[in-house]
């Protein structure tokens, strides 16, 4: 009698059940695995991202505030001379407290330091005012650090360049991207006023539309200026 062997055609539902649950947890562990191993990347990207711009930030107020308009011209004036395009003043604009203003000597200005700061409607001897303010790119849904520079003369000009992207800050921070507050600080027997200029960056991960884990990345940078006149 010849014994006939049926052959097996497929796998057996126990068999693909376990294969079946052997690969998703395969493939949870290789997940969590490569989100442990990314995240410490994407930190330093944001990380390098949020410093890059402090530097950019930090470097174009310091040339500003440092005594001298760093982008001073003029044709007829003798290079070095202590009188050109010197800072006459810093305050926070009259309309807006968020918006650092600062003033220079176009070369007509002979109070050292000059009494008050001037209209800036009566402008007209080639002073210029340099603003510091954020505004909203929509677009981008982020906050960008913006100067404007205003040279006053005969014709008004102005130019307008964006220093560093603020980012927008998160949505439990009720302060603004750039807040300025005034400070009083008693020096000996006399109350000197300065500002507290307080520029918030802020970096969003992709990931975060869709993974509640994922926070933005944020730091705060703190910069100090005398107030005056």
């Amino acid at each position: 009698m010849r014994l006939m062997l049926r052959r097996r055609n497929g796998f057996t539902l126990v068999e693909l059940t376990v294969t079946t649950v052997m690969t998703a947890s395969l493939a949870i562990m290789l997940g969590t695995t490569w989100r442990q191993l990314s995240r410490p990347m994407s930190d330093l990207i944001a990380w390098g991202q949020l410093f890059q711009e402090i530097d950019l930030a930090v470097a174009a107020l310091s040339r500003d505030v440092g005594g001298s308009q760093p982008d001073y011209t003029d044709s007829n004036a003798t290079l070095g001379g202590k009188q050109q395009g010197r800072l006459l003043g810093v305050r926070s604009s009259p309309t807006d407290a968020n918006i650092l203003q600062l003033w220079f000597d176009g070369g007509n200005n002979t109070s050292i330091p000059p009494p008050s700061w001037p209209d800036l409607s009566t402008l007209s001897n080639g002073d210029t005012i340099v603003e510091y303010s954020y505004s909203a790119d929509d677009a981008n849904n982020k906050y960008l650090l913006v100067r404007t520079r205003t040279v006053y003369g005969n014709t008004k000009t102005t130019a307008q360049y964006t220093v560093a992207s603020l980012g927008k800050p998160p949505k439990t921070s009720s302060d603004p991207a750039m807040k300025i507050t005034p400070q009083t600080v008693a020096v000996s027997t006399t109350n000197v006023q300065f500002l507290q200029i307080d520029l918030t960056f802020t970096y969003h991960y992709p990931q975060e539309t869709y993974n509640p884990n994922y926070e933005p990345v944020t730091r705060t940078c703190t910069l100090v200026v005398q107030q005056f006149p």
